[in-house]
């Protein structure tokens, strides 16, 4: 017998690359179409499941008996977002008002009037944050993340030591940058 299906995302995009589970050693993987196919079961009842880093789906658990063979056993993903927020300030604690936030292949942010700026509805994954205030790069250049899954409702703080170098007539002088990074699973 058969169990096939497909996983998509809440737009109705293929889900590539996601687990379908039928039991502890029973699995297929989606294709390009989030299409999936579990053949050669005997006949029995079987509890399907779908997997995927940095996602949650939708039902969690479905129940099929067999025979006859099931189609279709649709599941639906959702990606796992995060905000990450965190805080610019001067040498003297001062809030740096309009630090660049760049988070590498995703969205910019600027701070605000106390400092504090925030990334909202990141995804899962790595990302390398780099800032820079008045065109000034801070240093170091960028400093790298990762958003972890499973980690919902938690706040993480990392601290962040950025520099900003600055050339004015000749002299160069340098402020460090003294900031702290969070970020919060919903």
């Amino acid at each position: 017998y058969t169990i096939s299906g497909q996983v998509t995302d809440q737009t109705g995009s293929p889900v590539v690359g996601a687990m379908v589970y039928a039991g502890a050693d029973i699995s297929a993987l989606s294709d390009s179409a989030g299409m999936y196919e579990i053949a050669g079961l005997p006949q029995g009842s079987y509890r399907l499941s779908a997997a995927k880093f940095g996602y949650t789906f939708d039902p969690t658990v479905q129940g099929v008996a067999l025979p006859p063979s099931a189609a279709p056993i649709d599941f639906i993903g959702q990606p796992v977002l995060s905000n990450v927020s965190g805080r610019t300030l001067g040498l003297n604690g001062e809030p740096l008002e309009g630090t660049l936030i760049t988070s590498g292949a995703g969205p910019s942010v600027y701070s605000d009037a106390t400092g504090h700026y925030t990334f909202t509805d990141l995804p899962v994954g790595a990302y390398s944050l780099s800032a820079s205030w008045n065109g000034t790069l801070l240093s170091p250049s960028s400093y790298d993340i990762f958003v972890p899954p499973g980690t919902s409702g938690k706040t993480f703080s990392l601290p962040v030591d950025l520099m900003l170098a600055n050339q004015v007539g000749g002299a160069s002088s340098s402020m460090v940058v003294a900031g702290s990074l969070a970020f919060t699973q919903f």
